[in-house]
C-alpha cells in the first residue's frame, strides 16, 4: 500500500479486503509519517523545500510528501486530527477481535489523538481494558468522563484522572465542576496535587477547593508554592482565601509572588490592588 490518505470510501474498502486486519495494520503503522508530513505539507508547496531537512525526511516521507495535496494537508491536521476516518475506526471496534482493535489504536494514538466518538465506542466496546487507550487523552470531554465514570466506577476514575494530570491534561469546565461533587476529603485532595504536580489548568472554584481539603496549613502552603511555581493562575477565589486565611506578612508573601512573578498574576490581573486593600483591612481590625 503507498502511503497517501485514502478516501473514506477506501478505508471502509478495508474492510472487505481478503485479509483487512493485515490492511489496517499497515495503513495504522503510516501515522507518524503521515503527521509529520502532514504539518510541512501545508506550509511547503515544492518537494525541494521539504527535502531540505535532512535529518527527518525519509525517502517514504518524500513519497507521502507527493502523495498529499495541501488540501489532503488541511483534512488531516485540522479535521481529522490523522488519516483515519472516526468512522473507520468505529467500524474497526465493531469489526475486529477487541485485543486487535485495542492494539490498533493504541499504536494510532500515539500521533494521532482519538475522536471523542471513537474513545466513548472504545470504552463501550472494551470496557475496563480500554484504560490505556483512556490514557492517551490530551482533552477530556464531558461525555468522555461520564463515560469512564459509568464504566470503571468511582474509585478507578480517580485513579485515572491522577495519571491523566501526569500527561498535560486538559478538561471541558463542566468536568470541573463535576469532579468536587463527586469526591470529597482525601480523595479531592489526591485529585488536586495530582492537577497541581501535572500543571493541569482548573477554574477558581475548584482551585480553591485546597483550602478546604487539606488538615494544616502546612498543606495549603506546599501546594500553593507549587503552583506558583508552575506558573499556574490560581484565580480570585484563591486569593480572596489567601488574604482571609494567612496572616498579613504571609499573604502579602502569596500575592506579591503571584503578581510580581507569575505570567497571569503580572499579565491578567488589572484589579489587583483590591487584595492589597483588603489585607490592609484586615490588619486594621486586628
Amino acid at each position: 500500500m503507498k502511503p497517501k490518505l485514502l478516501t473514506q470510501r477506501q478505508q471502509v474498502g478495508i474492510f472487505n479486503t481478503a485479509d483487512p486486519v493485515a490492511v489496517m495494520r499497515e495503513y495504522v503503522s503510516f501515522s507518524q509519517d503521515v503527521l509529520f508530513v502532514a504539518q510541512r505539507r501545508l506550509h511547503t508547496e515544492s518537494l525541494e523545500k521539504f527535502s531540505k531537512d535532512e535529518e527527518n525526511v525519509t525517502e517514504s516521507r518524500k513519497q507521502l510528501f507527493q502523495n498529499l495535496s495541501q488540501e489532503d494537508a488541511d483534512k488531516i491536521y485540522f479535521r481529522l486530527n490523522g488519516h483515519i476516518y472516526p468512522e473507520v475506526l468505529i467500524k474497526m471496534l465493531d469489526t475486529f477481535p477487541k485485543e486487535v482493535s485495542k492494539e490498533l489504536l493504541l499504536e494510532y494514538a500515539k500521533y494521532c489523538p482519538l475522536k471523542q466518538e471513537v474513545m466513548i465506542r472504545a470504552i463501550s466496546v472494551l470496557g475496563k481494558d480500554a484504560r490505556e487507550i483512556i490514557l492517551t487523552i490530551q482533552y477530556l470531554r464531558t461525555e468522555v468522563f461520564n463515560k469512564i465514570h459509568r464504566v470503571f466506577g468511582k474509585d478507578e476514575l480517580k485513579k485515572i484522572l491522577v495519571d491523566l494530570a501526569r500527561r498535560d491534561l486538559d478538561m471541558d469546565d463542566a468536568i470541573e465542576a463535576k469532579i468536587p461533587r463527586i469526591y470529597s476529603g482525601e480523595d479531592l485532595k489526591e485529585i488536586l496535587k495530582a492537577f497541581i504536580a501535572g500543571d493541569v489548568p482548573m477554574c477558581g472554584e475548584m482551585f480553591s477547593k485546597i483550602f478546604d481539603v487539606c488538615s494544616s496549613g502546612e498543606e495549603i502552603e506546599e501546594l500553593l508554592q507549587q503552583a506558583l511555581d508552575n506558573d499556574m493562575d490560581i484565580w480570585d477565589e484563591t486569593l480572596d482565601k489567601i488574604v482571609k486565611y494567612f496572616p498579613p506578612e504571609k499573604a502579602k508573601k502569596y500575592l506579591d509572588t503571584f503578581f510580581e512573578e507569575t505570567s497571569p498574576g503580572r499579565n491578567f490581573y488589572e484589579d489587583r490592588e483590591k487584595y492589597y486593600e483588603a489585607l490592609e483591612n484586615k490588619k486594621g481590625r486586628r
